[in-house]
């Protein structure tokens, strides 16, 4: 996340991970991230930019449970639990 993605997206933070996709029934859209959310914390980890995310899941394994805090659309912060599951491929955004 940068000051100038921040603006151009019109979020309330500038700093985290932009959420560009959930998979369908997937462990984040089942807890109720969406797109466009930011990741800003993970079991009080800070997250600052989309290394600092990929740092912490590698620490993890699914099947984890893990409180995932999120400024959604207006800057409603929410902090849904989510049970990781196994990392999708770039290929399982596509549509078939």
């Amino acid at each position: 996340m940068t000051a100038d993605l921040a603006f151009q997206l019109d979020l309330p933070v500038e700093q985290g991970a932009l959420v560009l996709a959930t998979l369908a029934n997937g462990p984040a859209a089942d807890a109720g991230i969406r797109e466009d959310d930011v990741i800003v914390e993970i079991d009080g980890n800070a997250i600052d930019a989309a290394e600092d995310l990929g740092r912490v899941l590698d620490t993890l394994a699914p099947g984890d449970v893990v409180d995932v805090r999120v400024i959604g659309e207006g800057g409603e912060e929410r902090t849904p639990r989510v049970t990781l599951g196994t990392r999708p491929l770039p290929t399982e955004f596509l549509e078939p």
